[in-house]
């Protein structure tokens, strides 16, 4: 993936506020997971989006979804390797 779109996603992950403080809050056993299981949990919530595309409801809480994981996923991330 190009550096400079994930400096981008960066910088948007930083303007909405979220830390790697947030992050273990919000999702404490998300921070227990490895990469690949975290990935894992983003790739299901993709596969949600693609079968929820006849109902507007599911389509919309899955693709909220999985940005959610996905920003958890970079923010984290970011900070870690910070530290």
């Amino acid at each position: 993936m190009d550096s400079t779109f994930i400096t981008l996603l960066r910088d948007q992950i930083s303007e909405m506020g979220l830390t790697k403080e947030h992050v273990e809050a919000v999702r404490p056993s998300w921070v227990k997971m490895t990469l690949p299981e975290q990935l894992g949990n983003i790739g299901s919530e993709v596969s949600r989006v693609i079968k929820g595309r006849d109902s507007h409801t599911r389509y919309w809480k899955a693709v909220t979804r999985a940005l959610d994981l996905y920003y958890a996923l970079l923010a984290y991330s970011e900070k870690n390797d910070k530290t």
